[in-house]
């Protein structure tokens, strides 16, 4: 996030125009902070889209369970 901020910064310093008498720097700065965490955050969003459906269910229930697993690695130990 930290990266993405001073990315955004140093973008967006080409164009400012400090004004001491303002003091608006530091609300500046945060407005860019804000942007940048709100468009990391629809980024987010964009990404973490689920798979379901019967399809991966099967797949699910395919999975072995651990106790069909501990008795398959116990009868290989023995053989």
């Amino acid at each position: 996030m930290t990266q993405n901020v001073l990315v955004e910064l140093g973008k967006a310093l080409r164009s400012f125009e400090y004004r001491p008498a303002d003091g608006r720097f530091r609300s500046w700065l945060c407005t860019i902070a804000r942007r940048t965490w709100c468009d990391y955050l629809t980024a987010r969003k964009k990404h973490n889209v689920g798979v379901g459906g019967s399809v991966a269910g099967e797949q699910l229930e395919a999975i072995p369970s651990d106790d069909d697993f501990a008795a398959a690695l116990d009868a290989r130990m023995r053989a």
